[in-house]
């Protein structure tokens, strides 16, 4: 997934700036979000549930994040 930040700020000048921050989220990242990937949502989530119990030993074996077992 990614999570894009708009960020307002006003400099010492008077300046209104803006600053768009972009994460690219991998799924031992996420804490509960939904994930829409094509595979089953079903199998993500237990998936996902599994990684926060234990997201190095998850690193290891899948370090890009996207193949399923």
């Amino acid at each position: 997934g990614v999570v894009c930040n708009e960020i307002k700020y006003t400099t010492p000048g008077g300046k209104v700036m803006k600053a768009v921050h972009v994460q690219h989220l991998r799924p031992y990242f996420k804490l509960g979000t939904p994930v829409i990937e094509e595979d089953d949502c079903s199998v993500e989530e237990s998936k996902s549930a599994a990684e926060m119990q234990d997201p190095a030993h998850d690193h290891q074996d899948n370090p890009d994040g996207t193949r399923l077992s």
